[in-house]
């Protein structure tokens, strides 16, 4: 899950990004809050299946750094994720199915 790019990618550092977005959001305000880049990327990544599941986590504010500007909601753990992690206070996977509605199933 870490981005590690920070060239193309990781702007604000390797780590795991993440928004507090709710999964409910419309997948288009999802994607244009996640991914920036040329005129309509956003839509590729829709299509790609980028924002068909959501990971809630319950992480200590004071591990997250809030990256947010310009509008997007933007918030990075340093390093990688792991949900196994005294850090990692409850996991829930939010599915989008096929009929539209969105499946929740709760990990930890």
């Amino acid at each position: 899950m870490q981005s590690t790019d920070t060239r193309n990618d990781a702007v604000f550092g390797q780590g795991t990004y993440m928004t507090r977005i709710p999964p409910d959001t419309s997948k288009s305000a999802i994607a244009m809050n996640n991914y920036d880049g040329q005129r309509g990327y956003h839509f590729q990544k829709i299509n790609a299946g980028k924002t068909d599941v959501a990971i809630e986590l319950k992480l200590p504010i004071a591990k997250v750094q809030n990256c947010s500007g310009d509008g997007r909601d933007i918030h990075r753990y340093p390093g990688n994720v792991d949900f196994r992690s005294p850090d990692v206070k409850s996991v829930d996977v939010h599915v989008l199915g096929d009929n539209g509605r969105i499946q929740t199933y709760s990990q930890k």
